[in-house]
């Protein structure tokens, strides 16, 4: 992926992916790149193929693109509501219970969702196991995360080669391209204050695209101890769970 000074969707200093309602608060400049991203998902899709969103949560534009082309489309979520509102998601259940059969959907598909699996129980193996289960031979696995911004520990790092990693054992071929790593001429973007981490570095959006391999091997062992406190303070930085707790006290805006 162009940095962002060759980025089609930059015009002077603005992302013109942004939608026009949202509020121009850094960490949108961001997620703007979420909204391109997803448009390169739409172009893969075509009516005759079958889909399944992990975390789809109460909106989603690839639901909408598969309803307009007649697209079959499912989707995940472990809640029945967000905020009040009623999740779109077709079952409500864990990616690590994914209730599927196996090679059911052309695409998995997942945005800004990987980086919170641990925290709900799902380690990262597993649930990665089970979207490669239910995945065609042939059929891609489709992730798009946050670096440097929260999550797990290897995301918050930066570590795209543990990342790469977790999917090599399912999948023949894998490509990681990286959005607004280098995002001048437009603004760098922080989450962690500099007093709380030794890298409080740009965030930015790490696309990957895995093809199923034949053979995905047995189902990885899960996660002993699930309870969400528990997996957020083994597999979060200390930085993190530090800015965390000054945030919910009011420490930090």
């Amino acid at each position: 992926m162009p940095d962002c000074i060759d980025c089609k969707w930059r015009i002077d200093e603005l992302c013109t992916a942004r939608p026009t309602d949202w509020k121009d608060v850094p960490i949108n400049h961001v997620r703007a790149c979420v909204v391109a991203i997803t448009e390169q998902y739409k172009n893969l899709i075509q009516a005759s193929t079958s889909v399944l969103e992990i975390g789809c949560g109460t909106w989603s534009p690839i639901r909408e693109h598969c309803l307009q082309i007649g697209a079959h489309w499912e989707g995940i979520d472990i809640v029945a509501l967000h905020d009040s509102k009623p999740t779109i998601a077709t079952r409500i259940e864990s990616v690590e219970n994914l209730s599927f059969p196996n090679q059911t959907f052309d695409f998995v598909i997942g945005n800004q969702s990987l980086e919170h699996w641990n925290e709900n129980g799902t380690r990262l193996a597993v649930g990665l196991w089970q979207c490669f289960r239910v995945c065609k031979v042939g059929g891609q696995v489709i992730m798009n995360v946050p670096i440097h911004n929260h999550g797990a520990s290897i995301f918050v790092k930066g570590d795209t080669a543990t990342i790469k990693a977790a999917f090599a054992p399912y999948t023949s071929t894998i490509a990681l391209e990286t959005w607004r790593k280098h995002p001048h001429p437009l603004s760098v973007v922080k989450q962690l204050p500099n007093r709380f981490t030794d890298n409080a570095l740009s965030i930015y959006i790490l696309d990957i695209r895995a093809t199923r391999a034949d053979e995905i091997g047995t189902q990885p062992t899960s996660y002993r101890f699930k309870h969400r406190l528990w997996r957020e303070l083994i597999d979060h930085r200390l930085d993190y769970l530090l800015y965390k707790i000054a945030r919910r006290i009011g420490l930090l805006s």
